[in-house]
């Protein structure tokens, strides 16, 4: 059996309780509006495109995961660009009302400036998509939102080089202890905001204090772009 039935299989039996290895074929295509001679066939063959599209619409579960075993069964984003790009052409995601599209950035900032430029990403990996739902139970509007890459070491455990986050520029009230993206004299880092003794702070979450201090968060020197609502890593 191939490694995405595998996890097909994993997927059902630990959020249907499909657990019947005998009749988890028909099961399986029961729940998934197909025959069983289709679920056999992707045994077979492996999974159809259109067959890892609609198996993660119906068991709410990441195609990345599905595809490749990367990531979490579960994670939010549904689908990661570079699968769609590779493996489902037929998806149109420009101005798609099901999968609204983020898209990653680079910022651009300068010193006292509340503004910032944006600088697209190109390739593959240009777009993160979520349902259109996810945004709608967190009352977010996607045109608010821009991805961009952490730098850096300064937020692990929680943030690594490398990771990718999520970041609501509608959002740019700070709250004690929630993360943010600042431009700081011109330059952008994404920081812990922390309320103490009646000023704000940038606080990294590295406990390397000696690396990484407190830094203190001044008005027209600390500018908030918005604040971080989502993270994507392949840190298991």
């Amino acid at each position: 059996m191939n490694e995405q039935m595998k996890r097909l299989y994993q997927a059902a039996k630990e959020l249907y309780g499909i657990d019947d290895e005998r009749g988890r074929q028909t099961a399986v295509g029961k729940l998934l509006d197909e025959s069983s001679q289709n679920v056999n066939n992707w045994e077979s063959r492996g999974i159809s495109k259109q067959g890892l599209i609609k198996i993660a619409q119906k068991m709410n579960i990441s195609i990345n995961w599905l595809n490749t075993g990367y990531g979490s069964m579960k994670e939010q984003v549904l689908y990661e660009s570079a699968i769609l790009n590779k493996q489902t052409k037929e998806l149109n995601l420009e101005n798609n009302p099901d999968f609204p599209a983020v898209k990653k950035v680079n910022l651009r900032v300068s010193a006292g400036i509340t503004g910032f430029g944006v600088e697209p990403c190109t390739g593959d990996d240009s777009l993160i998509v979520f349902r259109a739902d996810w945004y709608q139970s967190r009352r977010l509007k996607p045109d608010n939102l821009l991805a961009l890459k952490v730098s850096g070491a300064s937020m692990e455990p929680n943030l690594y080089d490398g990771d990718v986050v999520v970041m609501n520029r509608a959002d740019t009230e700070l709250k004690d202890g929630e993360v943010f993206v600042f431009n700081l004299d011109g330059e952008v880092v994404i920081k812990r905001a922390v309320r103490d003794g009646g000023q704000w702070w940038l606080d990294s979450d590295n406990q390397d204090k000696t690396r990484f201090t407190r830094k203190a968060c001044p008005d027209g020197i600390c500018i908030p772009l918005g604040k971080v609502i989502h993270r994507q890593t392949e840190r298991i």
